[in-house]
């Protein structure tokens, strides 16, 4: 992964791709590459597919798949971030420039806030950071209060993460109901981290409850806990 990480550059505010790396990874089609950024796992690969596809976009392609790569991109810049292997690349900056275009494209959608939230408190500005996941749960969207709830439990402020994530799973309910929900894995997440939440604050029966849920929806984590 080295290699395509070294390779990937940033030119005014945009990325090109090495030769080397157009070589190794390369994808003709816009709909090709968000299949590719899918397809792969490792952070750098996912940048270097999604930048591709923006490259491709054009305007007779959905917005929808628009904001879909932006937010892919955003979400893999960040990943990056936190691998620690690009650090003279600021891939959060290039994260920011993706949110930020996805919202003035939709500017009431809650991931491009949640997104925002999330590096601003990774550049610990958490102010800032708890401002933006406020606005985010704002549109009353499950995933977004799982995300401020990720956030305050992230901030060791654990009754207020539990609050959210009750929220969440309450709204998310709702919205199953609709086939609008969010799937297993996501939901059992919320359950694991409001168990941990719960098991800091020393209400054990809670914690033990949310783990039998979230092991029973596939969380590994959950059921090794229970073990």
């Amino acid at each position: 992964m080295k290699s395509f990480v070294v390779a990937a550059l940033f030119s005014g505010g945009a990325f090109f791709l090495s030769p080397l790396v157009q070589a190794a990874q390369h994808c003709e089609k816009f709909g090709e590459c968000i299949q590719q950024v899918l397809n792969h796992q490792a952070p750098a690969d996912r940048v270097l597919y999604a930048t591709q596809a923006l490259q491709r976009w054009s305007p007779e392609v959905p917005q929808r798949d628009l904001l879909n790569v932006l937010k892919l991109r955003g979400e893999a810049l960040i990943a990056l971030h936190l691998t620690g292997t690009v650090p003279d690349l600021d891939p959060l900056h290039h994260a920011t420039s993706d949110y930020q275009r996805f919202l003035e494209l939709d500017p009431e959608h809650w991931l491009p806030l949640s997104g925002l939230g999330r590096i601003a408190e990774l550049r610990e500005n958490f102010g800032d950071a708890e401002a933006f996941f406020t606005r985010a749960v704002k549109t009353g969207k499950s995933r977004a209060y799982a995300a401020r709830g990720a956030f305050y439990a992230r901030q060791q402020r654990w009754k207020s993460a539990t609050e959210d994530f009750a929220q969440s799973l309450r709204r998310d309910e709702q919205d199953q109901k609709r086939d609008m929900g969010m799937p297993a894995a996501e939901r059992a997440e919320v359950y694991y981290l409001r168990g941990l939440a719960y098991g800091q604050m020393k209400q054990a029966l809670d914690e033990r409850l949310d783990f039998e849920s979230a092991c029973k929806l596939g969380h590994t984590e959950a059921c090794q806990a229970l073990e």
